[in-house]
């Protein structure tokens, strides 16, 4: 049932609106390119989203002019997530914002949120973060009681003048290490090497690269067992890299540039513009194995109920 607000009436955000999002996308979020079957995933699931946290703002005329998404369960500490907040550019754009937040708040907070995190939400996610280069919804979200706790950096490969290696260098046999594009049929070796190596976070986000057509996946290997992984667009937007990593005990064999570059010559085909690496720790790593360079920069961003 849509609940109107003044000239702002809220409702329930469902899957079969899909294709009106998408056009909503394209004008309100241009930063943030998506294709139709990432909007799916990003905001209705796997995992299935709670259908009383997806809301859609409409304007006069009917017109959807904002969506918010949130993420149930709260994380451990009573920390909800928010997915998604945005509106579409106009006279009423502050106020489908304000509305928008408050409303999914509320439903938060009845789920025992005792503060709200915003964008950053595991296992995927849509942003990594408010983006820096949006000053009044910065200013705005402050104004609301958004307080900004961290900043973090992507990195940016332009993929039209990266040039690939080559097949042989990226998934020829060296040392004994083989890197290879996953299968869906290995979802449990790949999901038990990134629990015991690195997070659960991963693990779903990684994991749900191997249901995409390509599979969106690449795995190192030796001797039949999986010691390292990366993935791509299963996070963020169009041409998004990450999660990667590579088991401890066999760095220093070249794998994390081979891997890395699997994806971008998986990209560069599709042809996609640019990648997008999110929250980079290693920048030099990344700038020496394909040119990328800092940014964007996006706000880690909270507030109590």
């Amino acid at each position: 049932m849509a609940v109107a607000i003044g000239r702002v009436g809220l409702e329930p955000l469902r899957p079969d609106q899909a294709e009106e999002v998408l056009h909503y996308w394209r004008r309100a979020h241009p930063l943030h390119p998506l294709e139709l079957w990432m909007l799916k995933e990003r905001l209705f699931g796997p995992p299935p989203a709670d259908p009383d946290l997806l809301l859609a703002a409409r304007g006069a005329g009917d017109e959807l002019v904002g969506l918010a998404a949130g993420v149930d369960p709260c994380r451990k500490g009573g920390v909800g997530d928010v997915r998604w907040l945005g509106a579409l550019p106009g006279p009423d754009w502050e106020t489908v914002l304000r509305r928008l937040s408050d409303e999914l708040s509320l439903r938060l907070t009845a789920r025992g949120a005792r503060e709200i995190h915003l964008f950053a939400t595991p296992p995927h996610y849509l942003r990594p973060g408010v983006d820096t280069r949006e000053t009044r919804l910065i200013a705005t979200l402050q104004e609301m009681g958004w307080g900004h706790s961290a900043t973090y950096f992507n990195m940016t490969c332009d993929l039209d003048s990266w040039s690939s290696p080559g097949e042989a260098a990226i998934f020829g046999d060296v040392d004994g290490y083989r890197v290879r594009r996953g299968h869906l049929g290995e979802g449990e070796a790949l999901r038990e090497l990134i629990e015991r190596e690195w997070t659960v976070t991963w693990r779903d986000a990684a994991t749900l690269g191997l249901g995409h057509e390509p599979v969106g996946v690449f795995v190192a290997e030796k001797e039949g067992e999986l010691v390292g992984f990366s993935a791509y667009e299963v996070d963020q937007c169009v041409g998004s890299f990450g999660p990667t990593g590579v088991a401890p005990a066999h760095r220093g064999h070249g794998l994390g540039a081979r891997l890395l570059w699997s994806c971008l010559d998986d990209l560069q085909k599709k042809r996609r513009k640019e990648c997008q690496i999110g929250w980079v720790g290693p920048v030099g790593f990344y700038h020496r194995a394909c040119g990328a360079v800092l940014g964007p920069a996006y706000w880690m961003m909270s507030r109590k109920t």
